[in-house]
Parts: C-alpha cells; sequence; structure tokens
C-alpha cells in the first residue's frame, strides 16, 4: 500500500513537472522585441581641469557627473579607454579626486556638496568647489552616509580631473 501511494505522488509530480516545465521555460525566452538595456557608462577624466573649465573636460557623448548620477556604480561601467586607470585598477574606477557637480545654487562655499566654484564658471582661489573620490575611507569603520565615496572642497583654480557620465 505504501509503494502504491509512493509510485501515485511520484507519477502526479512528474505530469505536473512535464506540464509546467514547458511553460516555464517560454516564459524564460527574451522578447526579441523589448528594448535593448545598454549599461551607462562613466569615468574620471585623465588630465586635469580648473573649476572654471570643468563643465567642458569631458568627453563628447558624455558630461559632468552629478554625485547622485554615479552615485551607486553598481548599474555602472567604467570606461577605461576614455578615463583614467590605475596599476591595480582592473575595470573599476580608479583611487583618484575629481570635481563633481552638486546640484546646489551657485556658490563658491567651502562646504563639500555645497561648493561648485559658481556654477562651474569660477577659477578664482577664493571660492570652492566639491571634489569626490572612491575609497577614501576606512575599511574597518562602519559605513557613511555617502560611502563608498567621500568628499571635501578644493579652491575652483586647482587643477583636478573631472568625474564624468554618459549622456
Amino acid at each position: 500500500m505504501f509503494r502504491l501511494k509512493n509510485s501515485i505522488a511520484i507519477l502526479l509530480v512528474s505530469l505536473a513537472l512535464s506540464i509546467l516545465a514547458p511553460q516555464a521555460l517560454r516564459a524564460q525566452i527574451v522578447n526579441p522585441n523589448a528594448p535593448v538595456r545598454t549599461v551607462r557608462r562613466f569615468y574620471i577624466t585623465q588630465n586635469q581641469y580648473s573649476g572654471r573649465q570643468a563643465l567642458t573636460a569631458c568627453a563628447a557623448g558624455y558630461h559632468m557627473a552629478s554625485l547622485w548620477e554615479i552615485f551607486d556604480f553598481s548599474s555602472l561601467r567604467y570606461d577605461t579607454t576614455l578615463g583614467f586607470t590605475a596599476p591595480d585598477s582592473g575595470f573599476g574606477p580608479p583611487f583618484i579626486s575629481g570635481w563633481i557637480r552638486t546640484g546646489f545654487f551657485a556658490t563658491g562655499s567651502p562646504t563639500p556638496g555645497n561648493g561648485n566654484c559658481n556654477a562651474w564658471t569660477s577659477d578664482n582661489n577664493m571660492d570652492q568647489g566639491t571634489i569626490v573620490e572612491i575609497g577614501q575611507f576606512n575599511w574597518a569603520s562602519p559605513a557613511t552616509s555617502v560611502s563608498p565615496w567621500s568628499a571635501e572642497s578644493r579652491p575652483c583654480d586647482a587643477p583636478i580631473s573631472v568625474w564624468c557620465v554618459q549622456d
């Protein structure tokens, strides 16, 4: 009796799988009419620029990035052809600082996240702009609100690389 019940159960499971498996496989087929999802690229310039030059530093098809465009780079791809690379960069971004757009009103404030060289029109030493870098953190410390990014301010006449993101 026990063998008969097991045999019936196995038969029912096999039957269910034979019906459902082809449907599950069909659901995994990619729709050829679906739009192709491309991964957006970003990089940090190989050359350095003053705050006034930052908006025009990126290659054609790219623009100066705001931190929020590249904050989560897990959905981005670092462009090693255009961007600066270090000997141990691999396919990821290097450990280097760059000018970044803040989304703040035009100001020369020394506060990181606010300062933007008067909306990237100033190369005056008295005005400040925001720079960010990946990796300037203590690997053993808890995460911070902008991890893995760290931000600082720099005088607008300082030559600094620029973070760029694909249009």
